[in-house]
């Protein structure tokens, strides 16, 4: 025990995720590469029936969810000097999803439609700083990979 104590002294053992650039970089990569795995459609799997529309359209809705994810563990290791747009763009993100159940849940109701909508484009241009910072951030720190 009284090594563990020594080692967690000397190399500073913590719950917390390391916050750095390289730390950041590396959960981008890794999360983009699953993200276009999953996502990217193949050639041979276009859809050609009513199915295969729908299952597509599934998994477009089943991406916006581990968009999120993907935010959110890039919050969780992002540097002090871009956390703050990291969270904002995270925010925006859960913010547009709210906004497209809100408009699905008003689309016969033209009034509240058109409130969603002008909502959603709010929130969307008062993070636009946030989204081109971290998109700056990833180009500078993280090169494309």
């Amino acid at each position: 025990m009284a090594g563990v104590v020594a080692l967690c002294a000397t190399t500073g053992c913590s719950s917390e995720p390391e916050r750095s650039a390289a730390k950041f970089c590396s959960t981008y990569h890794s999360e983009k590469a699953k993200f276009q795995a999953k996502y990217t459609p193949m050639e041979s799997s276009s859809p050609k029936d009513l199915g295969g529309v729908l299952t597509n359209l599934m998994m477009g809705f089943q991406s916006l969810g581990d968009g999120t994810v993907i935010f959110t563990k890039l919050d969780k290791v992002a540097p002090d000097d871009i956390e703050p747009d990291v969270k904002a763009v995270l925010d925006s993100w859960k913010g547009m999803q709210d906004t497209m159940g809100d408009e699905a849940a008003n689309a016969f109701n033209p009034g509240g439609l058109i409130g969603t909508m002008f909502k959603g484009m709010l929130a969307s241009i008062e993070s636009q700083g946030s989204w081109n910072r971290v998109g700056d951030y990833i180009q500078t720190h993280c090169g494309n990979q």
